[in-house]
């Protein structure tokens, strides 16, 4: 198995550059390398309190919910992730491989990371297979 990195610290906006108008330097660091990043549900809700529901709701200008009605489908949403990433903690593996034009690819969401590293240690997802790569 090869090292997999978890979580790296990469340049802002790196989901957010063609891949054409990368810099060598970071197209020799990652492309063709896979890696791992994790998301906790309290990582996606850390901002998503009742007031801020009710602040974007006016901005928009729609109604807003109840607060029992934002509670209830608060219960729910955590409920849901919960049954997808049962750790509570979800694995998706990434990788600068030309699947997009702007970003890395996303090669799954995984539950464990075991699953993740699994796949992080394929050479490319069969879905790839035959996609012009990397030829700047």
């Amino acid at each position: 198995m090869t090292q997999i990195p978890i979580n790296p610290k990469l340049r802002k906006g790196f989901d957010y550059t063609p891949n054409d108008e990368r810099s060598e330097s970071e197209i020799k660091r990652w492309w063709g390398r896979p890696y791992i990043v994790t998301t906790t549900y309290e990582e996606i809700q850390a901002d998503a309190t009742y007031e801020d529901h009710v602040k974007r709701m006016a901005e928009i200008g729609c109604d807003s919910l109840s607060k029992e009605e934002f509670e209830e489908r608060e219960a729910i949403g955590r409920e849901n992730w919960l049954k997808a990433w049962p750790t509570g903690t979800r694995y998706e593996v990434n990788c600068l491989d030309g699947g997009a034009w702007d970003r890395s690819t996303s090669w799954g969401m995984f539950a464990t990371l075991k699953e993740a590293l699994d796949c992080a240690d394929q050479p490319v997802p069969d879905y790839l297979a035959g996609v012009k790569v990397h030829t700047f």
